[in-house]
């Protein structure tokens, strides 16, 4: 946090340069390393000092006249000046010079490291673009996968030893064959990682990308990439080190002497120095549209009367059937669908689990294909519909992006249709006062309450003002107060905006509370069985739910499902059967 002064504060307001814990966790990242250094020297020398060869101390130190020779009682082989020499023969070793008349070991080793790390670098960056674009083929197309994954599997289990010299020998070019070698070793963590990181991403979040008539790049570049990077970072890191131990072995093979592969030193002085580290490496291995019709943002509060019989019609469906599966096994989920929704109408579909309820919204935003009859929206086949942008949709989860702010949020289908930055921003502030959340805008969608985040959503399904809003089942797993009072605030924006809804729901008092029709739906297959009007005054508030014409439609509606119910009806496998159906696995 940054103060009106500029000064960086910590979580409890005082500067981070003094922050106590911000302090203390400093100190410990700082003496962690120090004490295994510390530890490892102690024990090292231990060693030396019980099993190593004899050595002796002959120095004058502040006029003090040292003189001290030591003959350890053990004698142990892995203990002896060249596999195991002092330490401070070591660091004094890394001080003189590589060569009779040269630069000092450090530099030439420092020197050889930065060769050896561009190398590897060059490796890395090859390596991976390779293993991403692998995963994004494997991801867009079945067919490669099912090809290629078994060769890029069985390419690791080939010895890298044996690997390096064929290629050195085929690309005949010293550094190249060495960051080769190196990508060799990268790519497959990278290309597992992306893999899966590109399929770890929310179904829901895929129909609501569908649902913007975004493109497959769209859909990769917005959704699927950065879904992947936590996937992608826990990759790189193995893919760093391996890009290392290849460039070092490619090194060895190609015979390339300016990196720590095979760099010579010429001083026999430092030859252990350079062979004790060189084995621990080794051992290490639509078109834009240029404006809308704005809906009040908060000022102005429009009262909806009822929808006149002449009103357009904007969902129309006419002998709508939906069945899953083929054969024997065929699940019918919906049959005989005939409904008209009018223009500015708030529709409800109520009726048991397993009716078919979601299936007629998917069906209506052309989520899923009919099986018989036709849906139309605003006159368009509901493909075309789709494409056009007629509709938003809001689902039972928010589905937000979690590495996008809340104005970033309700941004993205803008984005997608190519509005300009400026207009973005203009429309995110509009929808912000509308669901009052102007101050969230650049929070995440993590720093919200589950009811704030439905409020995003909404925003987000209105923020290129679609003539049709499909809501399913949006507070269902919220509490009862929280939705009591998102069922207000979703009124006062039916109320301010307008737009025709279509709303899925299992609470018979919130489908009277918001609707002006209930369609009612008998148990699987789903058909419609009552419509009952709502003519309940608008606006609605806490006194609607107490009056007595609330409660005898309450009452409708509850016996109209009690006289279709089947009681005896089995479990819902329609879930299952969708997601074989239409490839959401």
């Amino acid at each position: 946090m940054t103060t009106a002064s500029g000064t960086l504060r910590g979580a409890a307001g005082r500067p981070l340069a003094t922050d106590p814990r911000r302090a203390r966790t400093l100190r410990r990242r700082i003496a962690g390393p120090v004490v295994v250094l510390l530890g490892l020297a102690i024990v090292w020398e231990g060693a030396k000092w019980l099993g190593g060869d004899p050595w002796r101390i002959h120095a004058t130190i502040a006029g003090i006249q040292i003189d001290y020779e030591h003959l350890p009682p053990l004698k142990w082989r892995i203990a002896d000046d060249l596999s195991l020499p002092h330490v401070w023969d070591v660091l004094r070793a890394f001080v003189d010079p590589a060569q009779r008349s040269g630069p000092p070991l450090g530099l030439v080793l420092l020197g050889q490291a930065g060769f050896t790390f561009m190398e590897a670098l060059a490796g890395f960056v090859l390596g991976g673009l390779l293993g991403l674009a692998l995963g994004v083929l494997f991801v867009e197309s079945r067919l490669a996968e099912r090809a290629l994954v078994p060769y890029v599997v069985a390419s690791q289990t080939v010895p890298i030893l044996a690997i390096a010299p064929i290629v050195v020998v085929a690309i005949k070019a010293d550094w190249v064959s060495v960051m080769a070698v190196s990508a060799y070793l990268t790519f497959f963590p990278v290309t597992i990682a992306s893999l899966r990181g590109l399929r770890a991403v929310d179904p829901r979040a895929i129909e609501l990308f569908r649902s913007y008539a975004s493109t497959r790049r769209q859909v990769l570049w917005r959704l699927r990439l950065p879904t992947s990077v936590p996937y992608l970072f826990a990759a790189f890191r193995v893919a760093a080190a391996a890009s290392i131990i290849g460039a070092i072995i490619g090194e060895q093979t190609a015979g390339v002497a300016a990196g720590l592969g095979s760099g010579p030193v010429d001083d026999d002085r430092h030859v252990y120095v350079r062979w004790t580290l060189l084995r621990r490496c080794d051992q290490a291995r639509r078109d834009p549209r240029d404006a809308w019709p704005v809906p009040a943002g908060g000022g102005t509060r429009m009262t909806v009367a009822a929808t006149p019989p002449d009103a357009p019609v904007v969902v129309e469906t006419v002998g709508l059937g939906k069945a899953f599966g083929t054969g024997k096994t065929a699940v019918r989920a919906l049959d005989s669908i005939d409904l008209s929704i009018r223009q500015g109408e708030f529709v409800s579909l109520i009726g048991p689990s397993g009716c078919g309820k979601s299936t007629l919204l998917r069906l209506i935003g052309d989520l899923t294909d009919p099986t018989d009859g036709t849906v139309r929206i605003n006159g368009k086949p509901a493909a075309r519909a789709r494409r056009d942008r007629d509709y938003g949709m809001v689902f039972q989860a928010p589905v937000l992006m979690d590495w996008r702010t809340i104005a970033k949020n309700i941004e993205l289908p803008l984005e997608i249709m190519g509005f300009t930055a400026d207009r973005r921003r203009q429309r995110a502030a509009e929808l912000l006062r509308l669901v009052e959340l102007e101050g969230f805008a650049d929070r995440h969608p993590w720093e919200l309450s589950g009811g704030m985040q439905q409020r995003v959503a909404i925003a987000r399904a209105l923020s290129f003002d679609p003539k049709l809003l499909l809501m399913d089942e949006p507070f269902g797993a919220l509490d009862e107060m929280t939705r009591e009072r998102m069922n207000a605030e979703l009124m006062s924006i039916w109320q301010r905006t307008g737009t025709t809804i279509v709303f899925v729901t299992h609470s018979i008092p919130e489908a009277v509370f918001l609707s002006t029709r209930v369609v009612v739906m008998s148990a699987r297959p789903g058909r419609i069985s009552q419509v009952v009007d709502i003519d309940l005054p608008v606006p609605r508030a806490v006194e609607t739910r107490e009056s007595e014409r609330y409660f005898e439609l309450v009452t409708r509606v509850r016996e109209a499902l009690r006289r279709h119910e089947s009681p005896d009806e089995p479990g819902d496998p329609i879930p299952a059967e969708r997601i074989r159906a239409e490839g959401l696995a």
